[in-house]
């Protein structure tokens, strides 16, 4: 074998089972990175499963559905609370803030629009034809 065969096996030899390896290494590190634990606050729980014992009295099925007051979260493939993980993604004073914005926003235009319109109906009132727009 020649130095250059030597260096092309070992490569691709090399790239095979650290390829692998670094894959499965990545695949852990961005699977543990999703936790949904850590956005929990001081003595918060994250709720598992709800449960009701039978005791022996006949309740229709549509009764105990009012007892039961949380449902736990979905997963995903039996692993992953994916929509807990997406919910807490939001940054929730971000999005208030946006809305708060928007909501201005919608304010200054509908008070133009307002105004505009009063404009209009006090012109109607002038030469005497019907209000349009009134609220």
């Amino acid at each position: 074998m020649t130095y250059k065969q030597d260096i092309q096996f070992f490569l691709k030899r090399f790239c095979k089972t650290n390829l692998a390896s670094f894959c499965l290494l990545l695949f852990f590190l961005l699977l543990s990175s999703c936790g949904v634990n850590k956005h929990l606050k001081e003595n918060e729980l994250l709720l598992q499963k709800t449960g009701i014992k039978y005791n022996g009295t006949a309740i229709d099925n549509n009764e105990l559905e009012a007892f039961l007051r949380q449902k736990p979260n979905r997963k995903i493939l039996k692993l992953v609370r994916f929509n807990l993980w997406l919910y807490n993604q939001v940054d929730q004073q971000k999005m208030l803030e946006k809305k708060e914005k928007r909501d201005a926003r919608f304010d200054r235009i509908n008070a133009k629009r307002i105004e505009r319109n009063d404009r209009r109906n006090i012109r109607r009132v002038k030469k005497e034809r019907p209000l349009k727009h009134q609220i």
